[in-house]
């Protein structure tokens, strides 16, 4: 039996019964049942201090009963992320990050069977055609432009809290 996503996550050189094994733990992982219905979470990693108090202001006004947790770097989210005690339901990434880059940073998410699940926003003022495609291409579930006014950030946060939970 070969399953093609664990191809696409790195994982399909694996012996059948291992390939088996880990398909299943990832259709686990996928099938939660405790995720709520809403975006009640959002990891945000962003590395200029700005750029997330304005995200953060704007999504109190919205909705301040949803939580954000700021990173700095894709290294401190990675490492938050892997101890698995407060799991978002969204993660906010900027691909213009410090030492570890944003699309390296999906990539290591996406290969990990107990995060794959999570959508992973792209939020970024970078952004050519190739690396837009590779975001997708790597597991992205958007990709958006950091807007240039408030209002324009403000229904970029209201479709970041529309994003559909499984």
């Amino acid at each position: 039996m070969h399953f093609p996503i664990l191809d696409f996550i790195g994982i399909g050189k694996k012996g059948p019964f291992i390939q088996k094994a880990l398909f299943f733990k990832l259709i686990k992982c996928m099938e939660k049942t405790d995720m709520p219905g809403e975006v009640r979470h959002i990891c945000m990693a962003e590395d200029d201090p700005d750029d997330y108090y304005f995200f953060s202001k704007i999504l109190r006004e919205i909705d301040g009963s949803v939580k954000l947790t700021w990173f700095q770097s894709c290294e401190g989210l990675l490492e938050t992320l892997k101890e698995g005690t407060d799991v978002p339901d969204v993660i906010v990434l900027d691909m213009n990050m410090p030492k570890m880059d944003g699309q390296t940073c999906l990539a290591t998410l996406k290969r990990d069977l107990s995060l794959l699940h999570i959508p992973v926003i792209i939020f970024s003022t970078a952004g050519s055609p190739t690396a837009i495609k590779t975001a997708y291409q790597t597991g992205a579930f958007k990709y958006i432009f950091k807007p240039h006014s408030v209002d324009g950030l403000r229904s970029v946060i209201n479709d970041i809290l529309a994003t559909p939970l499984n």
